[in-house]
């Protein structure tokens, strides 16, 4: 694989963030697979079975369900398309988020769009990259805001998902007490020596 083909491979797996200022920026980037693999986070939704979303994590409003074909994953999916105009699906999480995952089978690129929010301020949208292949996305904060509510939205056709993944922000009390935790241990070791 040649270096320009290799760097045309990178760009194709990553999307542009809009409207974010520049020192914030979310990353979207693309896994193999059909469910994700980072560290600490869940899969909520399916589509299948008789809890397709658990309501621990979120509950989900529009879109249309779909059946039995879905293409790589297998089982039931969720289609953002409208049918006879523009289609949304409106995730609402039941906490805070610093990673989002889908299987997006169908990436039309800008015209897929999945902004995301705090409640009911934007924090921001990415769109999908044109010619991506089916596979597995990820959506990271990092030094970014986290988000409690998502967004997918297209025009017309296509925008179909599956096993949709969070990973939680830690609660500011957890980093309180770990951060207890390691003072008290290095005043312990630091006594221990003397």
């Amino acid at each position: 694989m040649t270096h320009a083909h290799r760097a045309r491979s990178a760009l194709a797996a990553t999307a542009v963030l809009l409207a974010i200022p520049p020192a914030s920026a979310y990353t979207l980037t693309s896994s193999p697979g059909f469910t994700t693999t980072t560290a600490g986070a869940v899969t909520f939704a399916t589509f299948d079975g008789s809890t397709p979303v658990d309501p621990l994590y979120a509950t989900i409003s529009g879109g249309i369900a779909n059946g039995g074909n879905d293409p790589g994953a297998g089982g039931n999916w969720l289609g953002a398309s409208g049918q006879s105009g523009p289609g949304l699906v409106d995730i609402v999480f039941t906490g805070y988020h610093s990673y989002f995952g889908l299987y997006w089978g169908a990436n039309d690129g800008p015209l897929n769009a999945i902004e995301l929010f705090d409640n009911t301020t934007s924090l921001g949208t990415l769109v999908g990259t044109t010619g991506a292949p089916n596979s597995y996305w990820n959506i990271t904060a990092g030094s970014s805001p986290a988000f409690n509510r998502i967004q997918l939205s297209v025009p017309g056709c296509c925008f179909e998902v599956d096993n949709l993944a969070v990973a939680a922000v830690p609660e500011p009390m957890s980093a309180v007490l770990m951060g207890l935790g390691i003072a008290t241990l290095g005043v312990w070791r630091r006594r221990r020596r003397f």
